[in-house]
């Protein structure tokens, strides 16, 4: 989704804005750990001819994050629910919330254990012409600069 992050930062930038967005909320993270999976870019060899013909490849790799966070369940809840307006793509695929101990009278603390998903879209060589000097159509720099233009707008939409 930005299109002025450069593809070896975006995994960084989006874990940073992850964590950063919990400890705004007053979440305590003990834990954000990620794994990429990168998508094949073409069929494996021994493959049938039909796997072979019907593959295509995915424009994106995914980024498999878990994160442990501490708070109240509200606050974790809330939490949850601003990943949905989250600048970049991101699916919660699982929230599992245990007590942690805590002083008596306190308000009870949470552990939450997330499982998510990030999108991270390929960038594809691009055509530079002498002229232009820009992406081709229908590139993943396009695409991102598309979608940040739409949430822009939706943002703007949005404000009271």
């Amino acid at each position: 989704l930005e299109s002025s992050v450069t593809p070896s930062l975006y995994i960084p930038s989006l874990l940073r804005q992850v964590d950063q967005l919990a400890r705004s909320m007053d979440l305590e993270v003990s834990s954000i750990k990620h794994t990429l999976e990168r998508t094949p870019t073409a069929p494996p060899p021994d493959a049938t001819k039909e796997a072979k013909e019907g593959f295509r490849p995915l424009p994106y790799d995914k980024d498999h994050i878990e994160m442990e966070i501490r708070g109240t369940y509200w606050t974790i809840a809330r939490f949850v629910y601003r990943l949905t307006t989250f600048p970049k793509i991101l699916a919660v695929e699982t929230v599992s919330q245990q007590p942690a101990a805590t002083k008596k009278g306190a308000s009870p603390i949470l552990v939450a254990r997330l499982r998510m998903t990030g999108f991270v879209f390929k960038e594809e060589p691009t055509a530079v012409s002498a002229s232009a000097g820009g992406p081709k159509v229908g590139s993943a720099r396009e695409l991102r600069a598309a979608e940040n233009q739409v949430i822009s707008q939706t943002m703007t939409e949005k404000k009271p």
